[in-house]
Formats: structure tokens, C-alpha cells, sequence
């Protein structure tokens, strides 16, 4: 009886067809001993599987060859990368460096940015005492095999299209904003603008200002830029364009000339006692400076008589009385603006041209914190463009030097805008639970932790040319009418959002940005450094009575005096010296 084979053993067909003869592989070897070596049937099994794995070990080296070495394999396949504008926007690709599928980047403005949503934070660093830095060197040149995008299929589309959700929603409102931009353009307004052509969120607005890329040189063009010039800078819309066209703005001082030659600090200080105001004044007259001081204060009628006639004496004051209306979170009306924790809305800011009748705030009832960007934005439209101007606290305030020595005016149709940081060390976005809120609560949680880390600029203490900072503040009204947040700190929410977001570079009027850290520029913020005394800092000399900076010399000013006991006191001595001093010359 012929034996019958293993079903797992390969067999070779006869002449005949039967399946009845053993074919060995690789060896013979004797039917005669098949019993005593039945260890061998598996051995053919092994030796089958080892060659298909060393085959399909050779086509994958093939593979490999044939892909990887795409500039010698595939050249037809392989471009240099060379980003190129479609209707004013970079286009973005996806791209392949490695030929196989396996490694994939976005290319945004000639650069490769793997999380597309830190393009935004990543497109600029900010220029930090008067250097520049950029935070990413551009990748120009280099060899990609390009992934062309793909189509959905018309199911997918269907699909996408039954289900309301927030990408169709957002196309929607695309819509809608940019109905209104066409609805301005007809009466004349946002003529030129930047569009956006994708909806990103409830935060961002539609109309935006257009960055060159990294290296300062347009692409298309190939015309090389000034440092932190940008061609074709839009404007932000101005605080009165959501207001019809015969509408303009009628504030005036309560007294007090503006003198637009001339360099001007701005304060909101309402409801402050008049050692206060006295402090504020007198250490800037004894500074040596002579350009305006613009202050708002309460409404004549509930201002202190004597804080009247101090301000009404003093040389170069402008002073705005403004009328508030003013609520309670609940929405009971309330006579003051509770310290600025009220949402209040603005009397006589706005007028009709042609009649004179005055128009209705026409934004939400908010802080007042909020409000006095409204009012500085005004203020600013009658200096020229190269005035010097330090928006500034008031209540917390001591001058020590000129706040604008050293600043020269520049030259051409824009100007420079100078943040002040507070201590990085003592304190960021996210260690202060204060800034956090403010952000998260403007812009939500995602936007906020993509800048957590960032140090803390102070939006109580910005300082630049008309020019550039009626710029800035125009983009913090928008700020307001983008978030509604109406929490008492979401300016400084804003402050920080626009400069990490790289909002303000390349806007109209503006040069340049520049940061100073910490006790580095004109404004020492001092806030953050509550953590142990200035003294220990070695920032306040209590001999000679003076805030420094970390070079030692005298900071032109210190703000946020009331933090550190030492120095409050010596700041509230000086505050009634001054008063002592008025009164003894003004019975």
C-alpha cells in the first residue's frame, strides 16, 4: 500500500496528474529511511517560508530604492517647493519628504509648520529691546514630492452636508460678515481691506492685515523689505464705522486746549481723591516735561470741587468730563461706575453732522476699563502723526523722568509702538490666574493655551507715535465688538492676544513693535515683583527715594507703586508734599 502524503507536504504532479509522488526540496533523500526520519517532513515548510520572507525582503529594498532616492529614481515626480499668492493668500500644501507616504507636512508662507494652528503664533517673534528676531528659519528649496488635494466623493458631500455642523455654520457667517464689508465698501468705508477666505471662529475677524513673509521680502515681487515694513497695509475699522455715515465724533474737554504739535500722556482717572491726581501731575511737571496731559474724569457735577480747581490750575491739562450710564451685572442702573466693576455706556461721544443731535453709544453697555480705548482713540485724532504718546494708569503712577527720552520721531508715514512686559520670571499668562481668565474668557481655552507660556504685557502702559497707536487702539475697540467680553482686565485680555497673535504687525501706521522686558525701557511695571521687596529686587534706593531699572539707572516711570510697602510709602509722601504744596499757594 502506497503511503499516503501529509496534506501540509507539497506535492509534484505526474505525467498522469496523480498527486502520488513526494517532491522533495532542496534534498533527497531515501524513501528507505523515511521512517526513521520523520523529522524531516518539516523541513521543507521552513525552508518555503524563508524564501518567500528573503523575496519580499529584496522587493522591499526595491521599494525603498525607488522612492527614497527620489532625486535619482523619480525625478519626474520631484519639484522644489516655491510658494506662490492666489488672490492675495499664500497657498497652502501638503507635502510628502520622504516619497512613501510616511512623513507629511503643511508648507504655509514658504515655511514647513506641522500643527497648522500654531501658524499663528509661530508666523513672527516680536522685537524685543529695538532687536529683531525671527523664531523660524523659512525652508526655501528643498525637494518634495507634491500630494495633490483629493475630491470627495458625492456621498461624503452629502453626508457632510445633512449634518449641521460648526465648519457649514462658520461658512455661514463667512457670508454674513463679508456681506457687511460689501455693504461698507458701498459707502465708502474698508475700501482695500484684507479678506479672510475661510471662517476661523467667533474670535478672529473677517477683515485682517496682510504679513509678508518671514524674511521681509515679497515672493511675488521679489522686491526686498525694510525691517518689519509690509506692503499693503490694511486699517482696522475704526471705532466709528459701525455708525451711519453722517455720524462724527463731538467730545470735547471740559477744559483745556490740545495742542496737536505736541507730545501727550493719556489717563483715565475718574474718581480719584486729589492726593492722587496731585502725584500724577506734579512728578511729571517736575520731570522737566511740557507736552499735553489728557485726562477724563467724573462729570463736573459729581467731581470734587477742590480736585476741579486743582485740575483747572495746572499748565497744559486737557481734561474730559464724561458722562456714564452705568448698570449693575444684574441690569440695575447705577449712579458711578462702581470702580469700574459697572458695564456703563458713553454720553456725547457721537453726533449727527448735519443736525448736531447727539447719537447713542452704539456699543454694549461695558467696563469702563474697556470704554477709555474709545476715548483715547479719540484723543489721538488730534495730535500729528509723529506725537509721542504714553497711555498710562493714573492711580498707581509716579513719574521720575521724561517718559519719552530717547524716543525720536521717525521719519516716514508710520511710526513705532513700545509694550511694556512685566517680570517674566515672576509671572506669565498662565501662572496669573487673573490673565488667564481675562484670555480664556475673550477667546477661549484653545487660543489661550497656545500662549499660556508667553510673559504678561501690560496693556496699563503702552507708549508710541500717533500714528501707530491710533492704529493699536483701534484694534482694541474691535476687540470688544469681536468678543463682547465684559469682564473688569479683558483689555489686557486683548493687549496680549493681539500682540502674541500677531495682530498688529504690518496693520497701518505701524513700523514696528517693540517689547521692552521688565525694568528694560521707560516703564518699570513692578506688579509681578510683590514676591519679596524691591529692595531685595535691588529696584527701589529708599535713600534717594527712587524706583530703578535693572542697569541701575532711574526708571522714567514706575508704575503700579502701591504693591510694594516701602515704596507705597514713600510714593504717598510725595503725593501730600505736592498737595500741601498747591494748597499753600492756592488758599
Amino acid at each position: 500500500m502506497q503511503r499516503r502524503a501529509n496534506k501540509f507536504t507539497p506535492t509534484k504532479r505526474n505525467s498522469s496528474g496523480n498527486n502520488n509522488e513526494q517532491a522533495p526540496l532542496h534534498t533527497r533523500y531515501n524513501s528507505k529511511s523515511r521512517k526513521n526520519n520523520d523529522n524531516y517532513r518539516s523541513l521543507p515548510c521552513i525552508i518555503l517560508a524563508g524564501s518567500i520572507i528573503s523575496l519580499s525582503i529584496l522587493l522591499w529594498f526595491h521599494h525603498v530604492n525607488l522612492h527614497v532616492h527620489t532625486d535619482e529614481k523619480v525625478q519626474q515626480v520631484v519639484v522644489p517647493y516655491a510658494p506662490k499668492k492666489v488672490n492675495g493668500h499664500w497657498e497652502e500644501w501638503v507635502v510628502d519628504d520622504d516619497g512613501v507616504g510616511q512623513n507629511t507636512h503643511h508648507v504655509i508662507d514658504g515655511e514647513v509648520i506641522d500643527d497648522p494652528s500654531e501658524f499663528a503664533r509661530q508666523e513672527k517673534e516680536p522685537v524685543v529691546d529695538g532687536g529683531e528676531k525671527d523664531a523660524f528659519e523659512t525652508v526655501q528649496g528643498k525637494y518634495f514630492t507634491m500630494l495633490k488635494p483629493r475630491r470627495t466623493t458625492e456621498e461624503a458631500t452629502d453626508s457632510m452636508l445633512s449634518v449641521s455642523n460648526e465648519n457649514v455654520m462658520g461658512e455661514k457667517k463667512l457670508k454674513n460678515e463679508l456681506e457687511k464689508v460689501k455693504a461698507n465698501q458701498k459707502k465708502k468705508k474698508d475700501l482695500g481691506v484684507n479678506v479672510l477666505s475661510r471662517w476661523m471662529g467667533d474670535g478672529v475677524p473677517v477683515i485682517v492685515p496682510e504679513l509678508a513673509d518671514k524674511k521681509n521680502k515679497n515672493t511675488e515681487t521679489g522686491k526686498l523689505l525694510k525691517p518689519n515694513q509690509v506692503e499693503n497695509k490694511s486699517q482696522f475699522p475704526s471705532p466709528i464705522d459701525i455708525l451711519d455715515d453722517d455720524v462724527e465724533v463731538v467730545l470735547k474737554p471740559a477744559f483745556g486746549q490740545h495742542r496737536s504739535d505736541q507730545n501727550a500722556v493719556f489717563a483715565f482717572a475718574e474718581g480719584y481723591t486729589l492726593d492722587i491726581y496731585a502725584g500724577f501731575i506734579e512728578s511729571l511737571i517736575d520731570t522737566g516735561y511740557t507736552g499735553d496731559i489728557v485726562l477724563s474724569v467724573s462729570s463736573l457735577e459729581k467731581l470734587d470741587p477742590e480736585v476741579e480747581k486743582y485740575l483747572r490750575s495746572r499748565p497744559n491739562l486737557v481734561v474730559y468730563a464724561v458722562k456714564w450710564d452705568c448698570f449693575k451685572k444684574s441690569g440695575e442702573e447705577i449712579d458711578n461706575t462702581n470702580g469700574g466693576m459697572s458695564d456703563c455706556k458713553m454720553h456725547g461721544m457721537f453726533a449727527n453732522a448735519s443736525t448736531g443731535e447727539i447719537a447713542e453709544d452704539p456699543r454694549e453697555a461695558r467696563p469702563v476699563a474697556t470704554a477709555r480705548y474709545e476715548l483715547y482713540w479719540a484723543w489721538s485724532l488730534l495730535y500729528s502723526p509723529h506725537s509721542q504718546i504714553l497711555l498710562i494708569d493714573a492711580r498707581d503712577t509716579i513719574f521720575q523722568g521724561d517718559p519719552f527720552g530717547g524716543m525720536k520721531p521717525s521719519s516716514g508715514e508710520t511710526g513705532i509702538l513700545r509694550f511694556f512686559a512685566e517680570n517674566a520670571d515672576a509671572t506669565s499668562l498662565s501662572i496669573s490666574s487673573f490673565n488667564k481668565n481675562w484670555l480664556i474668557a475673550a477667546y477661549g481655552k484653545a487660543a489661550f493655551e497656545k500662549i499660556s507660556d508667553r510673559p504678561v504685557i501690560c496693556s496699563g502702559s503702552t507708549a508710541g507715535e500717533q500714528v501707530a497707536i491710533e492704529s493699536y487702539l483701534r484694534a482694541m475697540v474691535l476687540q470688544f465688538d469681536e468678543t463682547k467680553c465684559k469682564k473688569k482686565g479683558c483689555d489686557q485680555g486683548f493687549h496680549n492676544y493681539l500682540h502674541y497673535y500677531n495682530k498688529l504687525v504690518g496693520a497701518f501706521g505701524i513700523d514696528k513693535i517693540i517689547v521692552y522686558e521688565q525694568g528694560k525701557g521707560a516703564v518699570n511695571n513692578l506688579g509681578a515683583m510683590k514676591t519679596k521687596p524691591l529692595t531685595e529686587w535691588g529696584l527701589l534706593d529708599t535713600v534717594k527715594e527712587v524706583v530703578l531699572n535693572w542697569d541701575k539707572s532711574v526708571a522714567p516711570v514706575a508704575h503700579q507703586v502701591d504693591r510694594d510697602e516701602d515704596l507705597r510709602k514713600i510714593s504717598n509722601h510725595k503725593r501730600k508734599t505736592y498737595v500741601n504744596e498747591w494748597r499753600s499757594s492756592n488758599p
